[in-house]
């Protein structure tokens, strides 16, 4: 049995945007519905609330590899080009977590 790790995702564009996701990694797209649960495993930061999405929205997930050479994963319901990646994750405290860097790193 492989343990699942879960990963943080910046939302960048939409109603949520600036929010950090808690899911697992890889995760294809994001498009839910309550009766949708194919993706359901988001969750907010503290990884306590579930993220419960509209029909209408959607996001898309995508790997972004920073100046730096982390790795960072954004879910995004805009074209990336609206945005300036590595000032919106500068703008995160705490700091995002890079898909990267090891667990121990990650309290």
């Amino acid at each position: 049995m492989s343990k699942k790790i879960m990963q943080e995702y910046l939302v960048l564009g939409g109603k949520h945007h600036g929010d950090v996701w808690r899911g697992v990694y890889p995760a294809m797209g994001l498009n839910l519905s309550k009766q949708d649960e194919r993706f359901g495993q988001f969750y907010d930061r503290e990884g306590q609330q579930k993220i419960e999405l509209s029909r209408k929205e959607q996001y898309f997930i995508s790997e972004w590899l920073s100046p730096e050479g982390h790795t960072f994963l954004l879910a995004t319901a805009e074209d990336l080009t609206e945005f300036n990646i590595e000032e919106e994750i500068g703008r995160i405290t705490p700091p995002l977590r890079p898909l990267d860097c090891s667990i121990e790193d990650w309290i």
